[in-house]
């Protein structure tokens, strides 16, 4: 039997275990005992892609996100509570290490699943943590405290490229880095496929926290049933099997696998999604244009949305000026992603020396 890795993704939409599959995949590979832990729909989501692996119920930290634009105070009431379900993360991962025999564990932006027993790696493409303009002067404590938190693992996984063709700017590349980072490549669990014959005008992805993620979905349907375009629309709810359609030209699929997910979206001409950092690196994988919509009030979308339109690559638009539309034109006529390789060199080496140490 090989060494028993757990990986747990932080449940916050379900971006964070999305890039975990290519980690998985890849530590199966190289003959590692997977064990996986997560909640909510990414709990969900990992039990039908990894049907035969062990997984573990594991409650995250709960967030609040709210309905309104502001959620720089949203979440700024719920610190407290924030940092003592951290703390009970950490404490309820002791047990877990004597009881499934761990090895090694891998958290995807769990702050709690650190150990002084055995190797730990944090993936986070968020060492810089952005807020509002009128707040930045909080932006260098926070940052020391971010990289205090990191710290405490044995290692801390960046999913991009050291060099200037990167995709998380400032977030990951503004120093100092934690004395433990290392750049390992995008990770996407899509894979780069030849041009499909069935032509999609639009695939609208949705993900991330509620409510947010449902009143997005409600303004899209709104303005989409108008439109003469082609459209499917993937919910992000993989705890539903459904596939219905809203009108004549509009599909809605409750959720898809990887592998579904994959061919569906090369079949698009444009795609509309909130600009989440791991679904940058799903487009950029499969070379495709898209509308980006960030979460109202989350600095990090509203960044790297920003960014990549200020490159030419996408259009953005904000949730409260919504216009498929024009948006959909303004997409098709930025230059669209340039297409990275989904197999990372740089992840089988990290993975490989992780093992070594284990």
């Amino acid at each position: 039997m090989g060494k028993r890795i757990l990986v747990a993704p932080l449940d916050w939409g379900l971006g964070h275990a999305t890039r975990c599959i290519p980690i998985i995949r890849e530590l199966m590979v190289q003959n590692a005992d997977v064990v996986l832990a997560a909640d909510g729909r990414p709990f969900e989501l990992l039990r039908r892609e990894f049907p035969d692996l062990q997984i573990l119920r594991m409650p995250g930290v709960s967030v609040n996100y709210g309905s309104q634009s502001n959620m720089m105070f949203t979440i700024a009431k719920q610190f407290p509570s924030i940092l003592r379900a951290i703390a009970d993360e950490h404490k309820a991962l002791q047990p877990l290490l004597r009881e499934h025999h761990l090895n090694a564990v891998i958290s995807d932006n769990r702050f709690g699943l650190y150990s002084r027993l055995i190797p730990t790696a944090f993936l986070t493409h968020q060492i810089r943590i952005l807020v509002p303009r009128p707040f930045h002067f909080l932006e260098s404590p926070l940052a020391l405290l971010n990289r205090f938190a990191i710290n405490r693992f044995t290692q801390c996984w960046i999913p991009d490229i050291a060099g200037a063709a990167n995709l998380s700017g400032i977030l990951s590349h503004t120093p100092p880095l934690p004395k433990n980072a290392k750049f390992i490549g995008p990770l996407s669990r899509f894979h780069r496929m030849p041009k499909q014959d069935e032509a999609i005008d639009c695939v609208v992805v949705l993900s991330g926290p509620e409510p947010q993620r449902t009143m997005f979905e409600s303004a899209l349907m709104e303005q989409l049933k108008t439109l003469s375009v082609k459209s499917v629309v993937v919910r992000g709810i993989p705890e539903r099997k459904q596939k219905m359609k809203m009108a004549e030209n509009v599909t809605v699929i409750s959720s898809l696998s990887s592998e579904e997910l994959n061919k569906l979206v090369a079949c698009a001409s444009v795609v509309i999604a909130r600009p989440g950092y791991s679904t940058l690196m799903d487009l950029a994988v499969l070379g495709k244009k898209a509308l980006l919509i960030p979460t109202p009030g989350q600095t990090e979308q509203e960044y790297l949305g920003s960014d990549l339109m200020a490159k030419g690559i996408c259009a953005i638009q904000a949730q409260k000026n919504l216009d498929v539309h024009n948006g959909m034109e303004q997409a098709l006529h930025a230059s669209g992603f340039t297409a990275i390789g989904a197999e990372s060199p740089s992840l089988r080496s990290v993975l490989s020396s992780f093992l070594a140490t284990v």
